[in-house]
């Protein structure tokens, strides 16, 4: 091929030989090829692309043919249909999956010199045509890339869904050059934001189209009401906006103020729809990240609340007619757990309950009795009458279904007496030695389901150094890996085990012992204990 370019640079002139390689397509070389020849004194010429035995012809001089011609072959010898006598034909080389080829009358070394120059410059043409097409498409592929980390760089904690449609459809007006767009954002409660310019339609229109569509489409496919509905805002293409199967929005395209019709399948509307969802997406990732940390932050000012409204260690220490201890630890931030412990003439009245329920509601349940039994506390009422009187409140205040377990009792210091009023609640574990422990009987319903219920009192005595527990099912029912309970007998056993430790050495066992039962440091339900030991002499 280097010895026929020189030949054909020594025997044609310059001009030809610029002109060539300056060709920018098929077409264009083989009008050159053509006067070539015929300058080089070809009788006739015709150059045509094709494949099989139909071409196209490109250029023809000296000879008259139709736009395709048939090739044949008569023993080994090419002939066209619409010229009987012979022909040499000539292969120049490949242009898009095409054959381009000249035919000649004959094959002189003119003639084969202007061949060759032509193969030399239709590879140099494919070399160009190649390198064109691949640039163009790294630089679409790099306009693609640039607009998804622009829609994606916008998202940030302060970026509304309005500022981010408006960003996004900015963009899109440039780059599709219309006047008319319209871009929404749909969530799964069917509201919309909009940001439109030249489109108007209803909501409820933009929330059918975001259902309807599950692929790019233009307008002339929808439902009819929906076709006439955007066909009616000059509305040619139709995008969604999906995130893993999901309809986060849809996307209204006029058409081009240069005239181009709009594709379903435009590779850069289809990455821009993908990169607006892929951001809508964040940003609901991140208003829904901002609003867990609200409502965390929420919890903990509640827990914090919740806390103080609770006694604490060093209340319970002052208290000097009984040693007293307890713990509450919420299954979460906060708990439907609730113990109390106030001094009222001497006497020391305990309360400990358990609302159905864990989280906020079981926790305003639990702030509600706490007023409530401070009030009546200070009444003198004796336990039955403040349970009789916390169930009339929360059978008169509460919804149905919302109920409670509790136990009220009161212990005199004079004389070693407790007496306890269970409404429902987990009875109470008494421990008069080492060896021994045994559960106080007595309940009725719990509170909150019937109002005129009775509540009845009993009474146990203490001797110095017997003590009481109180607790809630969130001990005894703490399940094993294995679904069982820690259970009443388990919870005996360690008190038994403690009975003459300091109270804080017992409430640490107790609770050493459910979490080694239940092997995981995740409650599954608040646990509250409460112990009382008598002091009398």
């Amino acid at each position: 091929m280097k010895h026929s370019w020189q030949a054909a640079e020594h025997f044609l002139c310059a001009d030809d030989v610029r002109a060539c390689f300056s060709c920018r397509d098929a077409a264009e070389l083989a009008t050159v090829l053509s006067r070539i020849l015929h300058d080089g004194g070809a009788a006739w010429s015709l150059i045509a692309s094709g494949s099989g035995d139909a071409y196209r012809v490109l250029a023809a001089t000296g000879i008259q043919v139709p736009p395709i011609v048939h090739i044949t072959y008569q023993n080994t010898t090419p002939t066209i249909a619409e010229r009987p006598d012979s022909i040499v034909l000539h292969r120049i080389g490949q242009w898009e999956n095409q054959e381009l080829i000249a035919a000649t009358p004959s094959g002189d070394d003119r003639i084969s010199l202007a061949i060759a120059l032509a193969q030399v410059a239709l590879e140099s043409l494919v070399e160009r045509h190649q390198a064109a097409l691949l640039e163009q498409t790294l630089l679409e592929r790099n306009q693609l890339l640039e607009t998804m980390f622009e829609l994606t760089r916008d998202v940030t904690i302060a970026t509304s869904r309005e500022r981010l449609l408006h960003i996004a459809g900015l963009r899109l007006l440039t780059h599709v050059m219309t006047t008319r767009l319209l871009i929404a954002a749909v969530d799964r409660r069917n509201t919309c934001t909009v940001w439109s310019r030249g489109i108007r339609l209803e909501q409820q229109v933009i929330i059918d189209l975001a259902r309807a569509v599950n692929a790019s489409c233009p307008s002339h496919s929808l439902p009819d009401q929906l076709r006439l509905a955007v066909e009616n805002q000059g509305v040619e293409m139709v995008l969604p906006l999906r995130v893993r199967e999901q309809t986060v929005g849809v996307v209204l395209v006029g058409p081009r103020r240069d005239g181009r019709r709009i594709h379903a399948g435009d590779a850069f509307l289809r990455a821009y729809a993908n990169a607006l969802a892929a951001a809508l997406e964040q940003l609901q990732l991140v208003e829904a990240l901002v609003e867990q940390e609200r409502l965390e932050q929420e919890l903990m000012v509640a827990r914090s609340i919740q806390r103080r409204l609770l006694p604490t260690h060093e209340q319970l220490s002052a208290i000097n007619a009984a040693d007293i201890a307890a713990f509450l630890e919420p299954a979460r931030h906060v708990s439907g757990d609730y113990f109390d412990v106030v001094e009222r003439g001497g006497n020391i009245i305990i309360i400990v309950a358990d609302v159905c329920g864990k989280g906020v509601a079981a926790a305003l349940l639990m702030a509600h009795l706490h007023a409530a039994f401070h009030m009546l506390v200070r009444t003198g009422s004796s336990p039955a009458q403040i349970l009789t009187e916390l169930n009339r409140l929360l059978c008169k205040h509460t919804d149905s279904g919302a109920f409670v377990t509790a136990i009220v009792a009161a212990y005199d210091p004079t004389s070693g007496q407790v007496r306890y009023c269970n409404a429902g609640h987990p009875r109470p574990l008494l421990t008069v030695d080492g060896n021994r422990s045994s559960v106080l009987d007595g309940g009725s319903l719990v509170l909150g389901v019937l109002e005129d219920v009775r509540y009845q009192e009993h009474v146990v005595e203490l001797r110095t150094g017997e003590m009481v527990c109180f607790y809630t099912d969130g001990i005894i029912e703490a399940p094993s890996v294995d679904g069982e309970e820690f259970g009443v007998e388990r919870l005996q056993r360690v008190l038994s085990q403690t009975a003459e430790q300091p109270l804080e050495s017992v409430l640490a066992a107790v609770r050493s012992a459910v979490a080694g039962h239940t092997g995981v440091q995740t409650l599954t339900d608040d646990q509250t204990l409460v112990l009382l030991r008598s002091k009398h002499p």
